[in-house]
């Protein structure tokens, strides 16, 4: 299914409104690093384990459950049950399965040319989420971003971030800040 999505100029300044967080991912990789010297991890274990344990959970629980694995080697039992699957899968092969979950874990890494597509760059995207779940619905969002971030002059993943700010306060929400969490 094709789907109209929110054009390029409007992402532009859905940006340059939620500029204050496009360096968002500088502020994670800091928090990755504080766990990996926690607790003697490497920084891209760290961001991988942070990036599979993400889905459906807010940040600072994203967080927490990848310090409760790190601490006890396991992660809570109240996170969903494919995100058990996924860690598992990844711990087996060294693998992330999944376009967000893994270019998360690149832009943990301070890589600025993904673009991670959630639920709140699907709403600001006007799609519907599943269709980040295709191959050439992933591309459409990408590409659209990548678009908006041509326009506004920052990365790709720093646009993503702003937008994504831009798109978390729209819902009345405050976007949180690893600074504020780490």
């Amino acid at each position: 299914m094709k789907y109209t999505m929110t054009d390029a100029d409007t992402l532009a300044r859905m940006a340059d409104l939620g500029r204050w967080n496009a360096r968002w991912y500088h502020g994670a990789h800091r928090t990755v690093l504080s766990i990996a010297n926690q607790f003697g991890k490497q920084p891209q274990y760290v961001a991988d384990v942070l990036a599979v344990t993400s889905p459906r959970v807010a940040v600072t629980r994203n967080i927490r459950a990848t310090r409760f694995y790190f601490q006890c080697g396991a992660l809570p039992t109240d996170l969903i049950r494919t995100t058990h699957l996924a860690l598992d899968h990844y711990e087996r092969t060294g693998e992330i399965r999944g376009p967000k979950t893994s270019r998360f874990a690149k832009c943990l890494m301070l890589d600025e040319e993904p673009v991670v597509l959630d639920v709140w760059m699907s709403k600001a995207l006007k799609v519907p989420q599943s269709w980040f779940g295709t191959k050439s619905g992933y591309a459409a969002g990408e590409e659209q971003i990548r678009r908006a971030a041509s326009l506004c002059g920052l990365p790709p993943a720093q646009t993503q971030a702003a937008i994504w700010a831009y798109a978390v306060g729209a819902d009345k929400r405050n976007a949180p800040l690893f600074e504020d969490i780490g």
